[in-house]
Parts: C-alpha cells; sequence; structure tokens
C-alpha cells in the first residue's frame, strides 16, 4: 500500500468493500439481530434491508481505512520504499482503525436504527440527528467502535498480510492459499477479541432513548447481570463468519486488483 497515493489507496478500499459488503451482508444482518436479541429472517427483503447504509460503511469506512492506513505508512517510512516490518505493518493498521472509527460508528448507528424501525437512510438520519444530541445520537458506542475498529483493521491490513508473508515464505504456497490461511487464523482471532465491544457498540447504538443500555460500561455490567457473562459473545458465529469473510474477499482484492486498477506501479514491497 506504500506504493500507492493515499487516493489511490481508498479506491482500492473502497472497490474491495463494494464487492465484499454485497456478498456478505445477510451475515452482517444476523449478526445484529443476535446480539440485539431480535428474531431472524430469510426474507431477502428483511436481509437487505438497509443495504445502502451498509454499503455506504463497508466502501467508505474501508477507503477511508485503506487511506489513513496507507497516509500512516508513508509517514514511517518518510518518503523511502522498503519493505515494512511486522510491527510497522500492524501498528499503521491500529492507528487506521482508531482514527477510522470516527466515521464507522455513525454510519453502522443509522443502519441499526434503519434495521429496527424499517427507516429510509435519509429518514433514520433526520430523526437521529433532530432527537438527539451528537453524544447520544449519531456518536453514541463511539468508543467501543474505536477499540473494535483498531483490532479490527488491525488484522485485516496488519495481522493478516503478515501471516500471509510468513505462510507462503514458509510452506511455499501461492498468495492466494497463504491469504486463505491468514484470513482464517487472523479473523478468527480478531472476531473473538473485538465480538464483546461489538455486542456493547450494537445494543447501545439500537437503544438510543436508554431504556436498557447506559454508557459504555454500564451496558456491560447491563448484560453480564441480566444474560451472564456468555451474552458479551452474543452474534459471535455470524461476527466470525463476517469478518473471516472480509479479511478473505478484502486481502484478495488487494492483491489481484492493484497491479489491474494501478498498471506499472512497483508493488513488490506490498506484498
Amino acid at each position: 500500500m506504500q506504493s500507492l497515493t493515499e487516493g489511490e489507496n481508498a479506491v482500492l478500499g473502497g472497490t474491495a468493500a463494494f464487492i465484499e459488503g454485497v456478498i456478505l451482508q445477510p451475515t452482517l444482518f444476523y449478526k445484529n439481530m443476535r446480539q440485539q436479541g431480535k428474531p431472524l429472517s430469510l426474507d431477502p427483503r428483511v436481509v437487505y434491508r438497509g443495504v445502502s447504509a451498509g454499503l455506504l460503511n463497508e466502501v467508505g469506512s474501508t477507503g477511508v481505512q485503506f487511506l489513513l492506513t496507507g497516509a500512516i505508512k508513508h509517514a514511517v517510512l518518510g518518503g523511502s520504499l522498503r519493505k515494512m516490518t511486522d510491527t510497522e505493518e500492524i501498528s499503521s493498521a491500529l492507528g487506521a482503525g482508531c482514527i477510522g472509527a470516527l466515521f464507522t460508528s455513525p454510519v453502522e448507528l443509522v443502519m441499526i436504527q434503519q434495521q429496527n424501525y424499517n427507516l429510509g437512510f435519509v429518514q433514520a438520519l433526520r430523526h437521529i440527528c433532530s432527537n438527539y444530541s451528537i453524544n447520544n445520537g449519531l456518536f453514541r458506542g463511539l468508543m467501543a467502535s474505536v477499540i473494535r475498529d483498531a483490532v479490527y483493521v488491525g488484522g485485516m491490513l496488519g495481522i493478516t498480510p503478515v501471516l500471509q508473508n510468513h505462510i507462503t515464505e514458509r510452506w511455499q504456497v501461492s498468495p492466494s492459499l497463504g491469504g486463505a490461511a491468514a484470513s482464517i487464523a487472523g479473523g478468527g482471532i480478531c472476531a473473538l477479541i473485538s465480538c464483546p465491544l461489538d455486542v456493547i457498540k450494537s445494543c447501545m447504538q439500537g437503544d438510543l432513548l436508554k431504556e436498557k443500555f447506559g454508557s459504555f460500561v454500564e451496558t456491560g455490567k447491563v448484560l453480564v447481570r441480566n444474560q451472564g457473562w456468555s451474552s458479551l459473545m452474543r452474534g459471535a458465529g455470524w461476527r466470525s463468519a463476517n469478518i473471516i469473510g472480509t479479511f478473505l474477499i478484502v486481502n484478495e482484492c488487494r492483491i489481484r486488483l492493484t497491479p489491474i486498477m494501478f498498471p506499472g506501479r512497483d508493488v513488490s514491497y506490498d506484498f
């Protein structure tokens, strides 16, 4: 990614995210419903409700995450072009996740409100902005999002590429096979670590009136007190499927689309 400009990284990330978002929307829907304790549905009209906000979130957030990761890498490298260390790769992605949460958190909140109340994107956004303050509206659950996204982006754009390089070099397998193994390992670990944070965030963003859930800490306490520690891993199966699938698709798109979209670039330091 250090061989591309910030704008090119954003376009690459957004393109990969659009492909991933359309394919994996059902896993995102089922994850959100399970975390909020709501019934599941097999009706595509219900499953894909809010998909416009979902795609906006995926394309926008992944584009921002690619842009920020590339920008941090450029700052670390200071204009030089070399292979980054594993620590530099992972740290760059972690930082991008923290900053990128300022975009992903409010978009996900709008999507959850769409799914809960069958509203259009503009309707949901107007309702939230007119009835709630910034902290209790669009940016509710931001703390959980920042930590969760640091883990998520750190895994997708840091741990997965690092693991892929080690796997392909040590076992002499193709980049696609190495990427698949790295996506399963990195995605599974990141899903388990971030699941409690995602549960708390989803509950907070689905309850803007604070009828059941208050602050970040209060929401965690309510869940554990009423439903046990296992409640913090609610929807873990669907979240794991979503993250592993995302890591796999995005990583494969990163490898295959870069030379097609930006021919003539020296990407030997990126993979």
